[in-house]
């Protein structure tokens, strides 16, 4: 008995064997179970961290990296300061050895006559060197000159009324000599030529940014009618200076209220007495004497401020400023008090 199904079976199985054998050569080409990668939740992480450690070592290598600039010293203000500390340590001993050496007197001459110098003028610079004579004939019109005398050997601070002179046995002697306060000169009478000398009068304190001057009024003296007068408040304010009273002394300079103003404006708690205390000071260091009153000085700076005041309005100069109300300071207060609520 012929079994025609089975024969046609069995040619069906042997074509899907061919198709089989075919199959299995391909999947010989793919990977093995032991090759592939493990999942994330399989792997340990520091072997996670040590590839991915490498992976980014490789890329920092393969790129090329330019060079880092030299960093200059004006691009970092720690590095400029040190920089400063370090040149002002190695030009100390320099300096201090030429401050030491500013105060060795040697042997001047006098830069006129050249005759051996007893006074030095740094006021006079360059020609700062004169003998007895040459000084008194230079400083009797400028008594606001701080003088040295080296008679001693070494720099000593002496008061503008004092004048060194030799004798006869080659002894430096010293003496007094009234001078006079540097005015505008001013004319009383009315000659239409005039001709006047000029004389010490009354005493008067001045007092300047360097201290205190104990000098005199000038007293001028017409030689044609002989009238005699001596410079008023008009005169004095036209020459640079305002009276601390009524009767025009002691005076201030012009330069030292301004200074004075301008620094109660930068510090408003800046003391009179703070400043007649420096004023003191100057004026012993210069070889001169005398107290400051403090309480004067206020009051005539007061009225030396409301006569600048009216002037400015009067002449449309720019009026003042009050530091303490200008939009930036306003604005600063407004900030303070919103952080204080």
């Amino acid at each position: 008995m012929t079994f025609f199904g089975r024969a046609g079976h069995t040619g069906r199985a042997d074509r899907w064997s061919g198709l089989t054998t075919g199959m299995d050569t391909e999947v010989l080409a793919l990977p093995s179970e032991d090759s592939l990668p493990l999942p994330r939740a399989q792997q340990n992480p520091q072997e996670m961290f040590e590839q991915n450690m490498e992976r980014l070592s490789a890329l920092l290598d393969s790129s090329p990296c330019p060079a880092e600039p030299e960093r200059s010293a004006a691009s970092s203000w720690s590095v400029r300061e040190q920089k400063a500390s370090d040149r002002w340590e190695e030009a100390r001993p320099y300096h201090l050895r030429c401050l030491l050496e500013s105060e060795a007197v040697g042997k001047p001459l006098c830069c006129f006559c050249h005759k051996p110098a007893v006074i030095r003028c740094r006021d006079c610079l360059p020609e700062q060197w004169f003998c007895g004579a040459c000084d008194m004939h230079n400083h009797s019109k400028r008594p606001l000159h701080n003088r040295d005398s080296v008679v001693d050997g070494f720099f000593k601070a002496i008061p503008p009324s004092t004048c060194i002179s030799r004798g006869e046995t080659g002894i430096y002697a010293t003496h007094e000599q009234d001078r006079i306060l540097p005015t505008m000169p001013a004319q009383h009478c009315t000659c239409q030529v005039p001709s006047f000398t000029v004389e010490a009068g009354k005493p008067v304190i001045l007092i300047t940014i360097n201290g205190r001057y104990d000098l005199h009024l000038p007293r001028y003296v017409c030689q044609t009618c002989l009238q005699q007068w001596a410079p008023d408040v008009r005169d004095l304010v036209r020459s640079g200076y305002w009276p601390a009273s009524a009767n025009a002394s002691p005076i201030y300079t012009v330069d030292l209220l301004n200074t004075f103003q301008e620094l109660k404006l930068i510090s408003p708690g800046f003391s009179r007495q703070a400043f007649a205390k420096l004023l003191e000071h100057r004026t012993l260091c210069a070889g001169r004497s005398g107290q400051i009153n403090g309480d004067a000085l206020q009051r005539s700076f007061l009225e030396f401020a409301y006569a600048s005041f009216e002037k400015d309005q009067l002449c449309c100069d720019t009026p003042f400023t009050c530091p303490a109300c200008t939009p930036g300071a306003v604005f600063t207060k407004d900030l303070r008090a919103k952080s204080r609520s």
